[in-house]
């Protein structure tokens, strides 16, 4: 039984088998937290006691078998040669992962709740895998964050995911909205301080998860270090190791929340996941060169963060929701289409009245009212215009809403304008710092045969690479599909690459994003920058004709002349047949590739649609 297991254990440290750090013996264990520590090759192999059945029957003894536990745990409260973020927290170790790092979404949530129910504070998550959408187990996942967090006052910090740059590459759970969502960045100083190389200005961590998410809040909330020293198990060497990634951000930013709840604790206080989530957003500090979809709201900033909780008025948090327009997800993100006008449906919660303003935060978003007053349970209806571009790239800015308390809440509004492969062939010339990146996106055709993407590094007049660079290609669902080696300069070879290239063979038709990432370690070679050529080819076919097919389904579609208020739209009026019967017509529809809201049978339109030869209509949702 255990209590013979420890009787062992007990007569192996008095023969000196193995020896308890600090002389003291398993039987102080649970006041003084010892470690007992077995001399293997190679190092020294530490167990601590993971549970005692109440009646001694048996014991459990566990390491940490993978390094990754220990390293996150000493980011947050190491107390040694090296000290964390908060050197006196206490720390609830939970095993959800194996020795390869790997678990399922039951025993990470098994994990979740034994945490919970301990009196956790906060629940650090450094890890995190791609969502299925059709895997209903890991939402309830992020569904039971969110319960959680409101039960027991419970905050939880999430790494935002290794899956980047690509867009909409947050990991689960991370994509939980009421979670701390945390990116990673690189700054000057940290490199400099590392690795002994130059860096102009701060830069995302080249493997960060970029936004947005699947709701209308910005996914990642904040970024923070990305390269850390910390603690490692005793069996893999020295006791310290370096590693990177958004797994070393997360828990700064769980230790900073540690010394903030022990601050307030001390003085009676206490404050909700929502409010010290609010301080954060507030405290942080934007980098000017990274999009909102990479940073959020910017790094963490812990004196920052501290004077948003200390100020007289608390965020409160909104009892109510967002929706925007029929059959799509309350936030917007539009990758295949632009946005021409939109509803977005606020719904008030409360008790009592709510006034709401509107507040876009750049001139392409403009929402048909500026406040708007929503009765106690009620729901009400505001179109959002959206101004159309032709200039290639994505477009992401925040459409704030201020309550009559003051509190602000942002909604993430994005899309995406592709560079059209019709024409077969498309070069690109750029210049990026240390450390920078640019996407391009590129709208692939159905039936094209293949797809060829090919990186150049610009010479100097003697031949020498002006820089060092690679490509990564995100297929339509933002997943990655590939990633050239790094091509340029390179010391390791005696001739150096200045070419690389990818080639997908019938590839997925949509919008494809191409990531061109400069080097970090440019200083190494004595550069600065790096100057490219990228070339985007594809082989494409005639686009086969659909057939042909009698349907009792279609549209009567009409221009209204009757003059409106907004001087740049037009009007039209849709009627829908269905099994011959004809209605007005309610949800999305595709006018040119740009997505409108009909409602009523009522569609505002771009007057510059309406000039074009040729309007083309699609159904979205009905």
């Amino acid at each position: 039984g255990g209590r013979q297991f420890v009787q062992t254990i007990e007569a192996m440290i008095e023969e000196e088998e193995i020896e308890v750090l600090g002389g003291r013996a398993y039987s102080s264990y649970e006041l003084n937290r010892d470690v007992i520590a077995i001399p293997i090759v190679g190092g020294v192999l530490n167990l601590v006691v993971a549970e005692i059945e109440p009646q001694g029957q048996w014991a459990k003894f566990s390491f940490d078998g993978n390094g990754h536990g220990t390293h996150i745990a000493g980011i947050i409260g190491a107390n040694g040669l090296l000290e964390g973020i908060a050197p006196e927290v206490e720390l609830i170790v939970i095993k959800a992962l194996d020795s390869n790092g790997e678990s399922d979404v039951p025993t990470i949530m098994e994990g979740i709740k034994r945490a919970a129910a301990s009196g956790a504070n906060i629940v650090n998550l450094s890890l995190g895998y791609q969502l299925d959408p059709q895997d209903t187990v890991s939402d309830a996942l992020t569904s039971l964050i969110e319960g959680l967090s409101e039960e027991y006052n419970l905050t939880f910090v999430v790494a935002a995911g290794n899956d980047g740059p690509g867009l909409d590459s947050i990991a689960t759970p991370g994509s939980a909205q009421g979670a701390i969502t945390v990116g990673a960045y690189i700054s000057p100083e940290m490199w400099k301080r590392e690795f002994g190389l130059e860096l102009s200005d701060y830069v995302l961590w080249p493997y960060s998860s970029v936004g947005p998410s699947g709701f209308w809040g910005l996914k990642p909330e904040l970024v923070a270090p990305g390269v850390t020293w910390s603690t490692f198990p005793l069996w893999a060497g020295e006791g310290y190791y370096f590693d990177e990634g958004t797994s070393m951000a997360a828990p700064q930013v769980t230790g900073l929340l540690a010394l903030i709840i022990e601050a307030f604790t001390r003085k009676g206080e206490s404050y909700s996941p929502y409010e010290l989530k609010q301080a954060l957003i507030a405290g942080a500090s934007p980098i000017k060169q990274l999009s909102i979809l990479e940073q959020g709201y910017g790094k963490v900033d812990g004196m920052a963060t501290w004077q948003a909780l200390t100020k007289e008025e608390a965020p409160v948090a909104f009892q109510g929701g967002f929706y925007l327009g029929e059959g799509l997800v309350g936030y917007l993100n539009l990758r295949e289409f632009s946005p021409g006008i939109l509803d977005l449906y606020l719904t008030n919660l409360n008790e009592g009245e709510q006034l709401i303003k509107l507040n876009p935060k750049a001139d392409w978003i403009s929402p048909e009212l500026r406040q708007v007053r929503i009765p106690a349970k009620s729901t009400r209806r505001v179109p959002i215009y959206y101004s159309l571009t032709t200039e290639p790239g994505v477009r992401a800015d925040l459409l704030t809403l201020i309550l009559d308390t003051g509190q602000e809440i942002d909604l993430v509004n994005s899309s995406i304008t592709p560079i059209s492969m019709e024409l077969d062939r498309i070069v690109k010339e750029g210049v990026l710092g240390a450390g920078e990146l640019e996407r391009y996106y590129i709208s692939v055709a159905p039936d094209t045969q293949e797809l060829n993407i090919s990186l150049r590094i610009k010479q100097t007049t003697g031949g020498s690479p002006l820089g060092r660079a690679r490509v990564q290609l995100f297929d339509p669902n933002g997943r990655l599909w590939g990633m050239t080696p790094t091509t340029g300069a390179d010391n390791m070879l005696a001739k150096n690459s200045l070419t690389s290239s990818i080639r997908v063979f019938e590839p997925e038709a949509g919008v494809w994003e191409v990531v061109v990432s400069s080097s970090s370690w440019l200083s190494q070679y004595n550069l600065i920058r790096t100057e490219y050529i990228l070339n985007m080819l594809a082989d494409n076919n005639e686009p086969k004709a659909a057939p042909e097919t009698a349907s009792d389904h279609g549209w009567i579609v009409g221009i209204m002349p009757k003059e409106i208020a907004q001087e740049a739209y037009g009007q039209m009026g849709l009627l829908w047949i269905y099994n011959n019967e004809q209605s007005l017509y309610n949800g999305l529809v595709l006018v040119n590739n740009v997505i409108y809201q009909v409602t009523d049978g009522r569609l505002l339109i771009h007057k510059e649609q309406l000039e074009k030869s040729t309007v083309t209509l699609v159904l979205l949702a009905h």
